[in-house]
């Protein structure tokens, strides 16, 4: 604004106060303008990005990004724990066909109709 006094141009000056909203380190602004979504560097390959810089895996992967395969867990079996599982295996064999031997009929078939 410029004021004319007594012939003499006054410049008046006025201060404005702009509010710009820029959203905290480590947050992105969505298209609502709100800062609820979180940045992680590099993105999360096999994840979500569920913080700031935190990758939340999906299952069977694993690292900073999601990046790499889990592997798979290996158990060594030796000579006695296998005849211990085959032992277990054959006992639970001998008890179903006992349990059948005494049914009589014709057994119904997963998938026919009666």
């Amino acid at each position: 604004r410029v004021a004319i006094t007594a012939g003499v141009p006054v410049l008046k000056k006025r201060e404005v106060t702009e509010i710009v909203k820029r959203c905290c380190a480590g947050w992105s602004e969505d298209a609502n303008g709100d800062c609820l979504t979180p940045m992680c560097d590099g993105g999360c390959n096999n994840g979500v990005c569920s913080e700031p810089g935190k990758c939340t895996c999906n299952g069977g992967y694993e690292g900073s990004r999601c990046q790499r395969r889990k592997r798979a867990a290996v158990i060594h079996v030796d000579r006695e724990m296998e005849e211990q599982i085959k032992q277990r295996v054959q006992r639970s064999l001998e008890r179903s066909k006992r349990a059948t031997s005494g049914v009589k009929g014709n057994p119904v078939q997963v998938g026919s109709r009666m």
